[in-house]
């Protein structure tokens, strides 16, 4: 009985190593584009999709400058 409890726990061990050593699509994350049209459309406020090195890349977008009020003489 222990043998097989062994056995799993190795099966289990090396599964998991091979799960965290695996490469993903990286096309997935960062798809490739020619220019800015080709990537997708920014759905957030604070990043910007832009073609990057032919890579679709999440960049932070520029926050325009707050607009300065009166000022009230003190």
């Amino acid at each position: 009985m222990a043998e097989i409890h062994k056995f799993i726990y190795v099966v289990i061990l090396f599964l998991s190593l091979f799960l965290v050593t695996a490469e993903f699509d990286v096309d997935y994350f960062e798809p490739p584009c020619q220019s800015d049209a080709d990537c997708e459309p920014a759905w957030n406020e604070y990043f910007v999709c832009k073609c990057v090195d032919l890579k679709c890349k999440w960049l932070f977008a520029e926050r325009p400058a707050k607009p300065e009020g009166p000022k009230i003489p003190m």
